[in-house]
């Protein structure tokens, strides 16, 4: 099972802060799990993003969601 690692690499990678939906501080919600406020949904660049690609991950709005628990299952 492979997971995301919460390290700088990724974290330099994370398109969180760019997305209609960032929530203002934080990021790399698919390693760390959902924001502890409510998200509004305003789009997700999640699919989009670099480490997303890297781990072969589905879904979107990690930030609401929560983190992925293993590649390819999406948020949990």
């Amino acid at each position: 099972m492979t997971i995301v690692r919460d390290v700088q690499e990724n974290a330099a990678r994370c398109d969180c802060g760019k997305c209609p939906s960032y929530p203002g501080d934080d990021a790399l919600f698919c390693s760390r799990g959902k924001h502890a406020t409510e998200i509004v949904m305003r789009g997700c660049l999640c699919p989009s993003c670099a480490v997303f690609k890297q781990y072969d991950l589905e879904g979107s709005y990690y930030c609401e969601q929560g983190a992925c628990g293993a590649c390819g299952e999406g948020p949990q």
